[in-house]
């Protein structure tokens, strides 16, 4: 069980990396970052069971600086899916498929 633990927390520490080299030098102001950052989230609320669709009404006018004042306010970005993928972990995977879409 601890050589699994440990693979996994080293799996999870990895991932982290990658995404803060994703995204690191990016602001909420770059307007396609920023409605990529809205998409991940949104993708984590409902995997998370906090929207029930991508079209709830409670998304309506949402932008990452919501977002950002969601997690200011308490929400738990360690929330994860029901694939155990955190909102960073999904905006990692997902900014790395698109790169490679463009290769």
């Amino acid at each position: 069980h601890i050589a699994a633990e440990v693979h996994a927390a080293h799996k999870h520490a990895k991932a982290l990396d990658t995404a803060k080299a994703l995204v690191a030098g990016k602001t909420l102001a770059d307007p396609v970052f920023n409605e990529h950052v809205k998409s991940t989230m949104l993708k984590a609320l409902l995997a998370a069971g906090v929207i029930s669709s991508l079209d709830d009404p409670k998304v309506k006018g949402l932008d990452a600086e919501a977002v950002a004042k969601m997690l200011a306010a308490g929400a738990d970005a360690g929330e994860r899916d029901s694939h155990g993928r955190t909102a960073v972990m999904l905006a990692a995977s997902e900014k790395a498929r698109k790169q490679l879409q463009l290769r």
